[in-house]
């Protein structure tokens, strides 16, 4: 298996890109919002693998970081995930919205990733609870802006309901600012303003 390739960037498509190493030219299919942290004055670049066989194909799936790879592995091992929706999701959602999601038990992010749908979301939602700590563990070890988010978000959410908000609000309130907030008390902060101009 082939575990990272670095060279020089030939071609760029929306969802892949063909990657010159020792003369030969790897097609390789990316997230989408790689395009967007690839400025276009890089030409060289080191992508993490996976190397997706079947009878009919064989893909190469590229990630800058070990942990989108390790995430895009562990979505592709759930039931009614494959390769390619899995590449929507990374496209979509950092790790630590995945975090967040799970933690805070919001399938709703998910639901706007493409090809996923309402039913598919929930249920990914629910698989990958049962994750949760190892997901939360490729998120910290990452360099993609990830942290382990879920676990401050949650506390936060907790402490709203000790205020009296209800668990649905403080969790809307805390998913709505999570790309925000930097720890529990920030998103306290953040969500009783929401909380307070939708008068609950």
């Amino acid at each position: 298996m082939i575990g990272y390739l670095r060279g020089t960037i030939q071609q760029r498509r929306e969802s892949s890109l063909v990657l010159e190493c020792n003369g030969v030219g790897y097609e390789i299919l990316i997230p989408k919002s790689m395009q967007h942290q690839l400025s276009d004055d890089v030409d060289s670049v080191l992508l993490h693998t996976h190397q997706y066989v079947r009878p009919e194909s064989q893909n190469l799936y590229g990630f800058l970081t070990v942990a989108e790879r390790d995430m895009f592995r562990i979505l592709i091992n759930i039931s009614s995930i494959g390769p390619s929706i899995a590449l929507n999701i990374l496209s979509e959602l950092q790790i630590s919205d995945l975090v967040a999601c799970v933690k805070l038990e919001d399938a709703k992010p998910l639901q706007k990733v493409p090809r996923l749908g309402k039913a598919t979301a929930a249920k990914l939602l629910i698989e990958l609870s049962s994750k949760i700590d190892y997901v939360a563990e490729v998120a910290q070890s990452g360099t993609t802006g990830g942290t382990a988010t879920g676990s401050y978000l949650d506390d936060a959410r907790e402490a709203l309901i000790v205020m009296g908000f209800s668990n649905r609000d403080a969790r809307s309130a805390v998913v709505a600012v999570h790309d925000q907030a930097e720890t529990a008390e920030h998103a306290i902060q953040l969500a009783l303003g929401i909380l307070g101009s939708t008068g609950t």
